[in-house]
């Protein structure tokens, strides 16, 4: 009988210990969670700046060869092209900044599904970027800019 009345005291006191060793591993997991999605938000960011920054560079290239074109009395069907690709880029200017707007609020940033999806979606945009330089690059050889 005294020994029940020991084991349960000691049951009794290990219980509590317990579930403090549960509590203090749940907050390390969710520190460590929450860490992993500030350093993936950090990665976003980055690369959003970066397809900014390149889609300010092709932009600035093509108000250059639109200038050019327009100087030396290009065919008018390639400064239509420059001009129109010249909104094609205000286009997906326009839809990285929305893009960064959408990723910085915090709901959104919780939803680690959506943020997958937006993360496909930015590598979607910065490939846009990437085939609008070359199609200028292309515009520019043809018109001997």
């Amino acid at each position: 009988m005294v020994l029940g009345a020991s084991l349960l005291a000691a049951i009794a006191l290990a219980q509590p210990k317990a579930q403090e060793r549960m509590q203090q591993a749940q907050q390390g997991q969710q520190a460590m969670q929450m860490q992993r999605m500030q350093q993936e938000q950090q990665m976003r960011m980055m690369r959003m700046q970066t397809s900014m920054k390149e889609m300010d560079g092709v932009m600035s290239r093509m108000r250059e060869l639109n200038q050019w074109m327009e100087q030396k009395g290009t065919q008018e069907a390639f400064r239509d092209m420059g001009r129109n690709m010249s909104q094609a880029g205000e286009r997906v200017q326009l839809m990285l900044k929305n893009m960064d707007q959408i990723c910085q609020n915090p709901d959104m940033q919780r939803d680690r599904d959506r943020m997958r999806d937006m993360d496909r979606l930015q590598d979607r945009l910065r490939t846009m970027v990437r085939e609008m330089d070359e199609a200028h690059q292309m515009l520019k050889q043809i018109v001997g800019g």
